[in-house]
């Protein structure tokens, strides 16, 4: 039974994972306007909470890519 339920836990878990490939290689290779407002709304929010840390000084640095 064990062993059963590995085995569709495997087919289960690595036909995930081509789908969301398949999936980011197709929207890395379209236009990327869609996201320019969503990655300078998401680049404000971290500029904003990296001013706050450095006020309370704490030293961190931005990172310099973000999600979107």
């Amino acid at each position: 039974m064990i062993e059963a339920i590995n085995l569709i836990q495997d087919y289960h878990f690595a036909s995930l994972l081509p789908d969301a490939q398949h999936a980011a290689a197709a929207a890395q290779s379209r236009s990327q306007e869609c996201s320019a407002g969503i990655d300078a709304l998401y680049e404000k929010r971290r500029n904003a909470l990296i001013e706050e840390c450095h006020r309370i000084v704490w030293n961190v640095v931005a990172p310099q890519l973000n999600l979107f």
